[in-house]
């Protein structure tokens, strides 16, 4: 790949997301995604660095395309979102710093060997990571999101068969893909959200579920404390009950997106 084919790339990808990122009926889609994580990223540089003879070669071209490309974003937004926008140019930043010597080491694809298949398996465990996450999200938004979750497979099979040529390598690098897609997924429906809302004027606040294997709620000092998982959370009732006997109870409300809220039904039952 010329270096006027990298920039040319770059500016091209920068100047799309910018543009998409613009368009408030793509939010939540998977046309937006682009600008949202890093599936399509992970991609643009195994492409570059597939397409390089020599490892500096490799850092360096994907490193000038993420140095182009990431602020175009920034510079497309910037007219219609404000200079403020630029403080999520942080996190890409740092990314840019980090593709110089991952680009280089990502150049190590093309041996087509044990070694380059592990450092393939490196970008295929974050895509699975990213196919994981989306499918979480279409579980709680159908049909959002769907496409980037048909994408990361599709990129994953696609990367394999093109530049793995050993069937057991393949194997290997599939096996490792698998195993992070399933280890993502279970840390993350192991992680608990946590919302919470004040509770009425008394001592001795105790509280529980009506449905005891959704989530677990406690009081404390004046609040009360609801957690949860966001992907398994379902509609529920809290009976929180003080020591002068008094008694109050919190719908848990659940919205579309599956953020929860507690409401306060009734000041005394």
């Amino acid at each position: 790949m010329t270096w006027k084919k990298v920039i040319i790339f770059a500016l091209i990808t920068g100047v799309y997301t910018g543009l998409i990122n613009l368009v408030p009926f793509l939010y939540e889609t998977s046309f937006r995604d682009i600008a949202v994580n890093i599936e399509w990223w992970v991609l643009f540089g195994v492409i570059i660095a597939s397409n390089c003879k020599k490892p500096l070669e490799s850092g360096l071209k994907i490193f000038v395309f993420f140095l182009i490309s990431q602020p175009m974003v920034y510079l497309v937004e910037m007219p219609f979102l404000g200079v403020g926008i630029w403080s999520y140019y942080k996190y890409w930043a740092f990314v840019t710093v980090l593709t110089l010597p991952g680009g280089m080491i990502a150049n190590l694809i093309k041996k087509k060997n044990l070694l380059g298949t592990l450092v393939l398996s490196v970008a295929l465990s974050l895509v699975a990571a990213m196919a994981e996450l989306y499918l979480e999200k279409v579980y709680v938004s159908f049909p959002h999101h769907i496409l980037t979750v048909i994408f990361c497979i599709l990129q994953i099979i696609v990367l394999i068969a093109n530049l793995v040529p050993k069937k057991k390598l393949k194997v290997l690098a599939a096996s490792i893909a698998i195993i992070v897609f399933f280890v993502a997924g279970a840390i993350n429906l192991s992680t608990q959200n946590i919302t919470s809302n004040l509770l009425p004027e008394g001592e001795g606040w105790t509280c529980y579920l009506q449905d005891e294997s959704n989530g677990t709620a406690s009081c404390d000092d004046n609040h009360i404390t609801y957690k949860y998982n966001k992907i398994l959370v379902k509609s529920n009732t809290i009976i929180c009950t003080n020591e002068n006997g008094d008694s109050v109870k919190y719908d848990v409300i659940v919205s579309d997106d599956h953020n929860v809220s507690l409401v306060l039904q009734d000041d005394k039952i």
